[in-house]
């Protein structure tokens, strides 16, 4: 069963201000940073995943109490990344790297939720994770308050379905600091077994 990553409204700056030291400001004055010259890496052997992110960024893991499900979720502000092992496979039916395409369609199907849009369609080429072929596509959520973009990827590996996603506000999701933290947080990324 896939798991759909709705999230809660957040205000909507009304101006961003790039300060030059990798912070951007609201017109409220809140400062969120978009990059950092340190890094943290994240290793986690249940999830069975590593990969780095900005190191004043917050973590937050979770267990999903019925069943083996792990999420982890790194944030700073409105800017996210979380990764969810989305599809638990028995071990005697796993999903095959051909699974891919029927997996993303269900995927994209509860992305698209009520104020969802998706805005780029799936796309296999641009990334890939320890060899194997990641299906990515964005969506554009609004509601009365906030808009976020939302890139997600899904991946099959060791027979089981991952899902990644990176969030942040419509007016600095395609920003080069954003897509920069977004780039690095993917080539890091890894599989540890």
């Amino acid at each position: 069963m896939l798991c759909s990553l709705v999230s809660p409204s957040y205000g909507q700056p009304k101006q961003l201000l790039n300060d030059g030291n990798g912070n951007v400001s609201s017109g409220n004055k809140t400062n969120e940073p978009v990059a950092t010259g340190n890094w943290t890496k994240y290793n986690d052997d249940k999830l069975g995943i590593a990969f780095q992110y900005p190191s004043g960024w917050n973590i937050e893991e979770k267990q999903n109490a019925s069943d083996s499900r792990k999420n982890v979720t790194v944030s700073s502000g409105n800017i996210k990344f979380v990764v969810l092992k989305a599809i638990n496979m028995p071990k005697d039916d796993p999903l095959k790297s051909s699974d891919i395409a029927r997996s993303t369609r269900i995927l994209k199907n509860a992305a698209g939720a009520e104020n969802a849009t998706i805005v780029k369609e799936t796309d296999t080429k641009k990334y890939r994770i320890g060899g194997e072929r990641t299906a990515t596509f964005i969506t554009r959520i609004n509601d009365n308050v906030s808009a976020f973009k939302l890139q997600d990827f899904f991946v099959i590996h060791d027979g089981d379905g991952y899902l990644l996603a990176f969030r942040a506000p419509v007016e600095i999701f395609d920003e080069p600091d954003s897509q920069k933290i977004l780039n690095k947080i993917m080539r890091t990324f890894k599989f540890l077994k």
